[in-house]
């Protein structure tokens, strides 16, 4: 599972959502934490989740 987690998210701040799912399930979770963003992930870091999602699903080629 891929995992995108904003720092500054006060909606789903990391220790609570993020983190705590890799935390409940390592091996299965791949999570990419995005430095300065905040709840609106996609519209404020598109080209990291993009390059982000094409890295993960290439390790699967």
């Amino acid at each position: 599972m891929l995992v995108f987690q904003a720092s500054d998210d006060p909606v789903a701040p990391p220790e609570a959502a993020g983190l705590a799912l890799k935390a409940e399930f390592p091996s299965r979770v791949t999570l990419v934490e995005i430095p300065g963003a905040s709840h609106a992930l996609l519209p404020e870091r598109p080209d990291q989740i993009a390059k982000a999602c094409v890295q993960f699903l290439n390790q699967f080629r």
